[in-house]
């Protein structure tokens, strides 16, 4: 889980950026992204109030020989470029990015919630079940943490973690 608290003092637009060696699989209805490398996947659920935008191209932001009229070198091999623009502006934005990261088919029993300003991820293993909670408000101050987790044994105590 990364949680971006963001701040302008006029309102704009954030973007969350992604770079990737292959084309990512996006599904902006779902707020999601798949990237596979290797056998690996990693499926990610972007986060915040009023959504994302999502683009994606391999072309280059800036050639990467411009200013350099005397390079030789072969151009590097291209990146895939993914961006997920809000699509409200605002002057403060919070944005929770949970990574669910596999080894092909094998999926963690993981689960993302989202409703509104609060976002809660679920995961359970054999012996343990953890629940991570989100504040994606930007006027918590002293009201609640901005995250909160909980891990529960099958055995043994709770422990809990909160960051403020």
């Amino acid at each position: 889980v990364i949680v971006d608290e963001l701040h302008t003092p006029e309102a704009a637009e954030f973007e969350w950026l992604m770079h990737a060696t292959e084309k990512l699989g996006l599904d902006e209805a779902s707020q999601t992204f798949v990237s596979r490398r290797r056998g690996a996947v990693m499926n990610t659920h972007l986060i915040t109030p009023a959504g994302f935008a999502f683009t994606q191209t391999d072309a280059w932001p800036t050639d990467p020989k411009k200013g350099y009229p005397t390079a030789t070198k072969p151009e590097p091999a291209k990146l895939w470029h993914f961006k997920a623009t809000t699509k409200k502006r605002a002057t403060a934005r919070t944005i929770a990015a949970v990574m669910v990261v596999s080894d092909g088919d094998q999926r963690p029993n993981c689960e993302v919630l989202s409703k509104g300003d609060k976002c809660q991820v679920r995961r359970k293993t054999v012996d343990t079940e953890t629940a991570v909670e989100i504040d994606l408000s930007v006027d918590r101050a002293g009201k609640s943490p901005l995250l909160t987790v909980h891990c529960t044994p099958d055995d043994g105590d709770v422990e809990t973690l909160s960051i403020p």
